[in-house]
């Protein structure tokens, strides 16, 4: 997911966050650095999955259409 909000390359901020069995927490940890970076910074969030056993996949979806772009 990439919120651009029209910054210059040199202000681009990448998170990759780790996924694992982590459907209960997911959603609160990308809105906290939504909230805490976008508007500041040109904002990718890279959500990584890996054979988790929750419904994470299903949440991380939910979280890729809410900020499609």
């Amino acid at each position: 997911m990439v919120l651009d909000n029209k910054t210059s390359e040199a202000t681009r901020v990448t998170v990759i966050i780790p996924c694992y069995n982590s459907a209960k927490s997911i959603r609160n940890v990308t809105d906290r650095i939504i909230e805490a970076l976008d508007g500041r910074y040109g904002l990718q969030i890279i959500l990584i999955n890996d054979s988790s056993k929750d419904n994470v996949w299903d949440v991380i979806k939910d979280i890729c259409r809410e900020y499609k772009n």
